[in-house]
């Protein structure tokens, strides 16, 4: 066969490639169907790295509500609840409501750091809850920068 009879292969332009990650959205698929489950991750969103534990919308949202306290240092019940309304509506299969059929349109990650060139991580000691679009997210890493044990 010569080269005039091979065909020719075209390249996809960028433009054509999926809005999300079809991998990664499958993760975060699974993850929020079990709450209680992480995966270490490392995530590049636009130039930044953002490293952390990829946990469960429901988990993430109930997690949040516990922030709000009183001077008393304790949860302020009334908030805590809005919040668990809110992450029981939204992943009901975190709370064996059914199987939601709708694909993830966010990542929630939990002790996360995100680095910047040249900067020093932020925060800088304990991570921080993190929320971001799967959409606005190029390309990821299962796992953290932690050295892999022997």
């Amino acid at each position: 066969m010569n080269k005039d009879d091979s065909e020719t292969v075209e390249p996809v332009p960028y433009d054509d490639a999926p809005a999300v990650d079809w991998f990664l959205q499958h993760l975060v698929q699974a993850v929020n169907g079990l709450p209680e489950s992480t995966i270490p991750v490392i995530l590049n969103v636009h130039g930044l790295v953002i490293a952390g534990e990829l946990i469960s919308g429901h988990r993430y949202f109930v997690e949040q509500g516990k922030r709000f306290k009183a001077k008393d240092g304790k949860p302020y019940q009334e908030t805590l609840s809005r919040f668990e309304r809110i992450a029981d509506d939204t992943y009901p299969s975190a709370v064996g409501g059914g199987d939601d059929d709708r694909p993830p349109g966010f990542v929630h990650l939990r002790n996360a750091h995100i680095y910047a060139s040249g900067q020093s991580p932020m925060p800088k000691k304990d991570g921080a809850w993190w929320r971001g679009r799967l959409c606005a997210i190029d390309g990821f890493i299962m796992g953290s920068f932690a050295p892999a044990p022997d």
